[in-house]
């Protein structure tokens, strides 16, 4: 009797010992095919910086293949299809990733970047609106719900995502830029003169910048800053002939028409899609004067 006993005790530990063995083959495995996904996730993204979108969706599905509950490859694969213009096919793979988990705020982006693409901006809106509530310190996420605002014309809510946007990226010059673009559609030319001011200082060597808040400090009356700012978007770009115009301009503001008058010499005659930079600046000037003239 006391043999049997012992006889199935060691049989007991024995398979306990091929149980853990088993578990912890199975975890290796488990281990290996999420790394290989990892990998092969990482060639997809290589394949898509390289304009190989065809290649990247096989990379992606075969990461899918190893780690189907990966919400993260889901929507990679999902983003893959819409470069491919696989629309159908990637709305399936972003709802797959929310089945996989439905607190991944990517997935709702993409969602919403199709809505928009496609004209549906109430889904767009609160697909957005998830990812906020999901990361509510992206700041990406949250200058998108402000964009969505603004095409729905929803001006204020769009200027509060967008200042909250900038306090989350308070160094992305771009953030500065859009706030003052849409501050300056609501007709709030000095508010978009700080933003705009801004973005420059964050973004020193891009002559769009200093163009569009010179053309603001022109509307305010400030045409030696206008002249300043001028310049040194001229010394950026010192082959773009429209600074020499809109120097021009500036000049004529100041009461200096001889200097008005070499810049505009310098110019000479603009091509097409100069004349339209100029004419743009032009009338962004005379709209913010407006507004200043007329505060509502």
């Amino acid at each position: 009797m006391l043999f049997e006993d012992a006889q199935f005790e060691e049989r007991a530990r024995e398979e306990m010992r091929r149980r853990e063995e088993d578990d912890r083959q199975r975890y290796l495995e488990q281990d290996l095919q999420a790394h290989t996904a990892q990998l092969r996730m990482r060639l997809g993204d290589q394949q898509v910086r390289a304009g190989h979108v065809r290649r990247a969706i096989a990379e992606y599905k075969r990461a899918v293949k190893l780690d189907r509950s990966n919400a993260h490859l889901r929507t990679r694969l999902g983003d893959a299809y819409v470069l491919a213009e696989m629309v159908p096919q990637a709305m399936s793979q972003y709802r797959e990733a929310l089945r996989c988990d439905s607190d991944l705020p990517e997935p709702y982006g993409s969602l919403g970047d199709l809505y928009v693409r496609f004209g549906m901006m109430r889904q767009a809106l609160e697909a957005y609106q998830t990812t906020v509530r999901l990361a509510p310190r992206r700041a990406f996420f949250r200058y998108k719900l402000g964009n969505t605002h603004l095409m729905l014309g929803m001006m204020e809510e769009a200027i509060a995502h967008l200042r909250t946007t900038v306090v989350l990226a308070p160094s992305d010059a771009f953030y500065r830029f859009r706030l003052a673009d849409v501050l300056l559609e609501a007709e709030r030319p000095l508010e978009a003169l700080d933003e705009l001011c801004e973005a420059v200082r964050l973004a020193p060597y891009d002559d769009y910048y200093h163009a569009r808040c010179a053309a603001i400090c022109l509307a305010l009356g400030r045409s030696a800053d206008a002249i300043r700012i001028y310049q040194k978007a001229r010394r950026i770009k010192p082959h773009n002939r429209c600074y020499d115009a809109l120097l021009a301009d500036a000049y004529d503001e100041a009461g200096m028409p001889d200097e008005a008058t070499h810049h505009r010499r310098r110019a000479g005659e603009l091509d097409e899609y100069d004349q339209v930079f100029v004419r743009r600046r032009r009338d962004e000037a005379r709209r913010a004067r407006r507004a200043v003239a007329s505060p509502t």
